[in-house]
């Protein structure tokens, strides 16, 4: 089986992601994959045997971007106090809601992972990480039972995107000052 990892499978696959975001998970369809790819047909087929492979990978795709737009913006920001926090948990919507069709594609996947063993656990794994790293923040910031203060924020998150993803203009300024709030009601200390 061909390697994932070349010029033309990420093409593919990038391709296969704004597919998704354009028309959902059953609108991708080979033609139209390598339409948006720009390649020959024979190229997608040749890349992905079959559909599932395909939108597969095109997933793993997805999360490991994802990784990478999160360690990015971790590194420019400091984490060192409750307002810290905040501020990156904000700076990660903002980043995702940076790429709306992205944004799109990724619940167009979550629905589909609802439904799929290999992809419901792959999303898993990665929630599990990113909470693991949240966690770690906050249990340095002294938050009590930080495991679930960062599952509740990423609650957080996930709701302001999918509701974010039809605005014009999402109201990130508020979005960070009821994550500063909610950040130091989980810590037991008052807001200010």
């Amino acid at each position: 089986m061909p390697s994932h990892s070349s010029e033309k499978s990420i093409a593919i696959l990038e391709a296969t992601l704004s597919v998704i975001a354009q028309g959902g998970v059953d609108a991708v369809r080979y033609r139209d994959v390598a339409r948006e790819a720009k390649v020959p047909l024979g190229t997608v087929s040749y890349n992905f045997p079959n559909r599932t492979d395909l939108i597969h990978a095109a997933f793993r795709l997805f999360l490991e971007q994802s990784s990478a737009v999160l360690a990015a913006t971790r590194a420019r920001l400091p984490s060192e106090t409750l307002e810290e926090v905040a501020e990156l948990l904000a700076s990660f919507a903002r980043a995702y809601l940076a790429d709306r069709g992205r944004c799109v594609a990724e619940y167009e996947l979550m629905v589909c992972a609802a439904r799929d063993p290999d992809l419901h656990q792959a999303l898993t794994t990665w929630d599990r990480a990113r909470q693991s790293e949240l966690a770690i923040l906050l249990e340095r910031l002294d938050v009590p039972r930080p495991n679930n203060a960062a599952q509740t924020l990423m609650d957080m998150i996930r709701g302001f995107q999918l509701t974010a993803i039809g605005q014009e203009r999402p109201d990130f300024d508020g979005l960070q000052k009821r994550l500063r709030d909610l950040i130091h009601a989980l810590a037991g200390s008052p807001a200010f």
